[in-house]
């Protein structure tokens, strides 16, 4: 798993409520949004809307499809308001 993710949510402060934003590395627009609803255990986890209605785990999301042709491998998190 992206071990990289529990050393960023305490070095940037990413809390429930901010936003990640995905990247479509072919057009280098942000190409889908998510609110992130836990950071516990060292995990981000997201509000999704795919068919099974599933929070998605970001780490294991970028593990599976690092390789894959079109697939969102960049994120970036976004605070909306500091005092979240």
């Amino acid at each position: 798993e992206s071990k990289w993710i529990a050393d960023a949510i305490t070095k940037y402060n990413i809390q429930p409520g901010d936003l990640l934003y995905f990247l479509d590395p072919k057009t280098q627009k942000m190409g889908h949004t998510a609110i992130i609803v836990s950071t516990d255990n060292g995990r981000i986890t997201y509000a999704q809307h795919d068919d099974d209605k599933n929070n998605g785990d970001l780490g294991k999301y970028l593990d599976d499809n690092i390789n894959k042709e079109g697939a969102y491998t960049y994120v970036y998190v976004v605070r909306i308001n500091d005092d979240a």
